[in-house]
């Protein structure tokens, strides 16, 4: 049994929402103090079988219940879910974490939400997925300080800390009153009867019902058979932390669209207007990381050549404005970029709200590069053969002003020659055998 603010009450509605659509608004409904729910609100539970294992500033916590999962930290309890969901579309496999500080009550777990001090706690989480999926982008609400897939069959391990945010709660007898939220359940909005979304929540009540110190999110995978998170295939290792009462993602990369002229990458935003005291202006913050390879992946270019092109605009009822990067803090349009050879990295520390999205596009609106090769024609090309259960690895030179790889494909940027390895892996992770080659990029 679990009460009190079950996993922090709207939040899961809201944001996963969003993250995990289409996901049934009626599973995800409003859930308050002493409510009575099982381990996952949607998905499997897999922390037994994905080895989870969690750390708190380093130091590994200890198990003491499986059912919930909850684990000690010299005494101080805290439930970890992992839930494996697979999404009927296919284009939003996640596999859905939170951390929810616990106290035994009788023979029941009670769970609730984390206190302000605790924004500087790390947790380090640890999993194996199932068999075949492969481990795309990290969507958190919580601070991803990095995020990490390693080994043949791949292991996810990533620090987070908790974060603040305007909470929405509390479908009120009256489902039009504009006091707090009714997701899933029948509203009549701009006479239009459905059920509510997180959106139209976050649109219709000005005023949050209170602050929240909340951690949760889904790293998105895609399974063996190829079923993926649509666009999420080409960000691998992205990570996008926002404190916010919505957040979510869309992808359409320009590299794979019709004439290389997609939207790029979108971060959607909602939440309440003001603070809980009605008047003092509400804000939250967002950091997105995109990796070097899956800049290369998306943009076709490198991590300086994409901070040097880029466009960064925010979109809000129907007007979009192109953003520049401050020296002193502003408001909703203010944000820091920094970029170095592994990825480039993102922080607007004062969102507004209600429905903000910000885009991350390059300036022309369109692919950077001039050409590209599959992994898979250059593994041919090399006329090698994996090892039993090997696997390839494709790179192209270090610090090139021509080509640079990203997930599935080398890009050419710049005219010139591309210099590239073609390795064979053992099932260990060491090399075979690696074939060196060039192409030309014109």
């Amino acid at each position: 049994m679990r009460g009190n603010k079950w996993w922090s009450r709207a939040v899961v509605a809201v944001s996963l929402a969003a993250l995990y659509l289409p996901v049934s608004a009626a599973t995800l409904s409003v859930h308050e103090a002493g409510a009575t729910t099982t381990t996952c609100p949607f998905g499997v539970d897999v922390s037994g079988t994905a080895g989870l294992a969690v750390s708190l500033a380093g130091a590994p916590l200890t198990e003491v219940s499986s059912t919930p999962p909850v684990f000690s930290a010299s005494g101080t309890l805290y439930e970890v879910n992992l839930c494996r969901n697979l999404d009927v579309t296919g284009q939003n496999n996640v596999y859905f974490f939170n951390v929810l500080p616990a106290t035994l009550v009788g023979s029941d777990y009670v769970v609730g939400d984390f206190g302000p001090s605790d924004i500087f706690d790390v947790f380090t989480i640890h999993f194996t997925p199932t068999g075949g999926d492969i481990p795309l982008e990290i969507e958190a609400h919580g601070k991803i300080s990095s995020y990490g897939v390693s080994g043949t069959t791949p292991s996810v391990t990533f620090n987070v800390s908790p974060l603040s945010f305007n909470d929405l709660h509390g479908c009120p007898p009256d489902p039009s009153s504009v006091s707090g939220c009714c997701l899933g359940q029948a509203i009549t909005v701009g006479g239009v009867t459905g059920p509510e979304t997180p959106e139209q929540c976050a649109s219709r009540v000005d005023v949050a019902s209170d602050n929240a110190v909340q951690l949760w999110g889904g790293v998105r995978f895609q399974t063996s058979t190829g079923v993926g998170s649509g666009n999420f295939t080409n960000l691998i290792g992205m990570q996008v932390s926002a404190a916010s009462f919505v957040y979510y993602t869309n992808a359409q990369c320009p590299t794979f669209s019709p004439n290389q002229t997609g939207s790029g990458v979108s971060v959607n935003l909602a939440g309440p207007h003001f603070e809980p005291d009605g008047t003092t202006l509400a804000t939250g913050n967002l950091g997105v990381f995109i990796p070097a390879s899956a800049i290369a992946q998306c943009f076709g270019t490198t991590p300086a050549l994409f901070a040097a092109s880029m466009s960064i605009t925010r979109t809000e009822l129907g007007s979009t404005v192109v953003l520049a990067p401050l020296t002193s803090p502003g408001t909703g349009e203010y944000y820091t970029v920094t970029s170095d050879a592994t990825g480039v990295r993102f922080y607007f520390p004062s969102v507004t709200y209600s429905e903000p999205h910000y885009g991350f596009d390059t300036s022309k609106g369109k692919a950077l590069d001039r050409s590209s090769v599959t992994f898979a024609s250059l593994e041919k090309k090399s006329g090698e053969k994996l090892p039993k259960n090997g696997h390839w690895k494709v790179t192209a030179k270090a610090g090139s002003k021509v080509c640079v790889a990203g997930t599935s494909a080398i890009f050419g940027f710049a005219k010139g020659t591309c210099s590239y390895a073609v390795a064979t892996l053992t099932s260990a992770g060491k090399v075979s055998v690696t074939k060196n080659g060039t192409f030309t990029v014109k």
